[in-house]
């Protein structure tokens, strides 16, 4: 008789056992019956069954992956106890150490045994772990990934010998604490060295950084790290350009901008995003004010002088309750040979951070990408285009830049995410055909990935890219949840997390990572817009309008602001109110959008006609569905079903809230609607 049945499988093999057999053969053999009752011992206390043994490997099977993972944690931490005199002072290849495998799948039940893809993927997932290390797939990652103390890294997607599909693959590292050495990235120098430079002085800021507000967060050793991690928090401001050429301008925020890159990747550091740290840009400053309005306990400052082949930067940690002065220092640096410099920083904040994580964990440097400094010239020009961009020019000034950035280093994996995202956005704003853009932003963001497969950012364009132009809502998810795994301190992240939840009707869910979004980036546009949508597409337009009225305290031009605003007015019957709130909105094909609405509910067919034969004639072209909730909100019901359909031949990204839209209700029983929602596959 077969039956079928999911179960976490575990794949358990001896690192080289078979030379340590040729050495002494009874050592070995005894070393095996020690390493058989542990494993044992294990499997049974965690409710495992064994499956087969082959020699020094052994198959076992769980009912849930936790208790997998738990039993391979505890194999290895029992190994080290059990068999610590026999490994102290061994060379590498002699310490007896085991690679685990888990993955959870479907499996094939015959009488006693089991087959299928479930035994086969743990089997060729084992050599990929560290000898003393544990493999695991990305569904066993998915099922665990709240209840393990111990946090796995991705590997990334890997093709595994004779398993069809692609598996993305996590790993523990080794639990040999004492063996695990910690790798140096070599990288050739450029001619021109000042690229390596600034990070390395980012590197050194970064570590220091970390070393002061974990002292001033505890003065003891702590109990529990993780209890002393939570309460530290840092806004990076933007470091004042103090060249004698304004234009530097740009250098001076690149060089702010990495330093908190760096921050935001350690573990449990509340770091707040750049937009909200970058609002205080050219403005007098009490700092424990801005702390206050950040939701931070410290706060970065600093200045950036650089001088044909040479630059200064200044930095300062400030902690915001008391505007006490932690630390600061000065880094004067030639932009020529700074290699040693960079391994003895670098190899300083590995130390500081294996203090501050748990015993075991290894902390891996990033690879540095031999950038040419004319390539990283013109990617950190971009990155100042697009952050700073108030209209279409400038960021299509943002996509040239990019543009020189990757001819000039086709390998430049950050730059490729950029003018992967640019696209994006250029394409949702009609500026880029739908036909082209999303396919080349696409192969853009791929290419990033593929070069460097860490990179968190490039998952948030790629998970943009499958959501808007292809209506892929568990790709752009999966995609969401890589990035926050590979970095939790990306605002953007939640916030399109946020908008995912709502589109498929999760309301509670998202106005969490509405608010998780907000904490790291409380002054971003963006981010504020999402909270407020979250709360309107829940039915909540009072907190909707008081989400948005702070945010145009201090944003007060922001077009999609008072759009959003308007059609909460539209909903809660205040028309007059919404034609005057959208007057003051640029975009002419948006006013008479909310004009049309406003004055079919007023009763004014002619005026409401007008304005929609100007809508029609401004956005046909790439706003196919705002044009059909504008007729279904004034009772055109064929109308409205003729354009959703015109919406989804486009690929309108605006068809992403099709079954949330308030304004679409009156079609929610149609035919032809069920039938559209059907095809998007959006739950």
């Amino acid at each position: 008789m077969e039956d079928r049945k999911l179960a976490a499988i575990i794949f358990t093999d001896i690192v080289g056992f078979s030379q340590k057999m040729s050495v002494d053969e009874n050592l070995a053999l005894q070393l095996l019956d020690t390493h058989n009752d542990i494993l044992d011992h294990s499997i049974e206390r965690f409710q495992g069954r064994i499956l087969k043994r082959m020699g020094d490997a052994i198959f076992a099977e769980f009912e849930s992956a936790n208790n997998a993972v738990n039993c391979a944690i505890d194999i290895q931490i029992d190994i080290q106890t059990k068999l610590t005199d026999y490994n102290t002072d061994k060379p590498t290849k002699y310490l007896i150490a085991i690679r685990i495998g888990i993955h959870l799948g479907d499996v094939v039940i015959r009488g006693d045994d089991l087959f299928g893809d479930g035994i086969n993927i743990a089997s060729r997932l084992e050599p990929l772990a560290e000898p003393g290390g544990i493999c695991i797939t990305q569904a066993v990652y998915q099922s665990v990934k709240a209840h393990i103390e111990i946090k796995p890294e991705l590997i990334g997607e890997v093709k595994l010998k004779n398993i069809e599909d692609k598996q993305i693959i996590y790993k523990f590292p080794s639990f040999y604490p004492d063996k695990v050495a910690v790798s140096k990235v070599k990288v050739k120098a450029a001619k021109s060295s000042w690229l390596m430079a600034s990070s390395v002085i980012v590197l050194g800021i970064a570590s220091l950084i970390w070393w002061s507000v974990q002292k001033t967060n505890n003065n003891d050793m702590p109990k529990s790290v993780t209890q002393e991690q939570e309460g530290a928090s840092i806004a990076v401001l933007p470091f004042v350009n103090m060249s004698s050429d304004p234009e530097q301008e740009y250098f001076s925020d690149g060089i702010s901008e990495e330093i908190l890159n760096v921050l935001a990747k350690i573990p449990n550091l509340h770091v707040t995003s750049r937009s909200s740290a970058f609002a205080f840009k050219g403005k007098a400053l009490d700092l424990t004010k801005v702390a206050k309005q950040l939701g931070v306990n410290h706060i970065l400052e600093g200045s950036v002088r650089k001088s044909g082949t040479t630059v200064r930067i200044t930095a300062q940690l400030i902690e915001a309750g008391s505007d006490r002065h932690l630390w600061s220092k000065t880094y004067d640096r030639e932009l020529t040979d700074v290699f040693a410099i960079q391994d003895e920083l670098a190899d300083a904040i590995v130390a500081v951070l294996k203090i501050k994580l748990m015993v075991n964990s290894l902390v891996v440097k990033d690879v540095v990408h031999n950038v040419t400094p004319e390539a990283h010239t013109a990617y950190l020009k971009g990155l100042y285009y697009f952050y700073n961009a108030k209209n279409d020019d400038e960021m299509e000034a943002s996509l040239k830049y990019f543009d020189d950035a990757i001819k000039l280093d086709n390998n430049y994996a950050i730059a490729l995410a950029y003018r992967g995202l640019v696209l994006n956005i250029l394409t949702k704003i009609a500026i880029i055909s739908l036909t082209e853009g999303p396919q080349i932003a696409r192969m853009d963001i791929d290419r990033a990935i593929e070069i460097d497969p860490e990179l968190a950012i490039a998952y948030v364009h790629r998970g943009l890219n499958k959501l808007w132009f292809d209506f892929d809502f568990k790709g752009s998810r999966l995609d969401f949840e890589l990035a926050e795994y590979l970095n939790p301190n990306i605002a953007q992240i939640y916030a399109n997390l946020s908008s995912l939840h709502s589109m498929q009707g999760n309301h509670q869910q998202a106005l969490l990572y509405a608010h998780k979004a907000k904490s790291l980036n409380p002054m971003d546009w963006l981010v504020v817009y999402l909270l407020s949508e979250a709360y309107f597409f829940q039915g909540d337009y009072q907190q909707a309008l008081v989400e948005i009225e702070n945010a145009l305290t201090f944003l007060p031009d922001r077009e999609g602001m008072l759009i959003l605003k308007a059609r909460v007015e539209l909903l809660k019957g205040d028309n007059e109110q919404a034609i005057l709130t959208i007057k003051k909105a640029r975009i002419g094909g948006a006013r008479a959008m909310i004009q049309s609405m406003a004055y079919s509910k007023m009763g004014d067919k002619t005026k409401s006609d007008e304005a929609m034969a100007t809508f029609i004639k401004l956005s046909a072209a790439h706003s196919a569905y705002q044009i059909a909730e504008a007729y279904c909100f004034r009772g055109d019901i064929e109308q409205c079903l003729d354009w959703l359909d015109l919406a989804h031949k486009q690929k309108d990204p605006g068809l992403v809230r099709i079954i949330i839209s308030p304004f679409l209700k009156p079609v929610y029983q149609e035919k032809r609607y069920k039938k559209l929602v059907l095809k998007m596959d959006i739950l």
